[in-house]
């Protein structure tokens, strides 16, 4: 469904011209044809995972960051020409008890970056 979102919203002409190749020119470098060239983008996202879920290769994500799970997003922004900023997630959004200090770390984040 957020496949499906992204395909909705990201319109060609609006976001991405082409896939950067043409036929006159097909040695150009695929996803190069983003019309948000100087733009960027701040991934964030919330999990009932505990940020220790992360990371380690013997559990769930094996070894993997929340942003490699989520690299057709990352992609996808980089399609349309954006630029990342450092992403935030929030984790244990269920079971922790760490909400509120998370938050804390969100509005110092938004603070340094923007």
């Amino acid at each position: 469904m957020f496949k499906k979102y992204l395909d909705t919203i990201l319109l060609p002409q609006k976001f991405y011209i082409n896939d950067g190749r043409t036929r006159k020119d097909p040695g150009k470098k695929y996803g190069s044809g983003g019309l948000m060239k100087g733009k960027k983008y701040m991934l964030c996202s919330t999990w009932n995972a505990p940020k220790n879920a992360f990371g380690p290769v013997d559990e769930l994500f094996q070894g993997k960051s929340v942003d490699d799970v989520l690299i057709s997003t990352h992609l996808a922004m980089q399609f349309c020409g954006l630029e990342k900023l450092e992403s935030f997630h929030f984790h244990d959004v269920f079971k922790g008890k760490y909400i509120a200090q998370q938050v804390k770390e969100f509005e110092e984040q938004i603070k340094v970056i923007f």
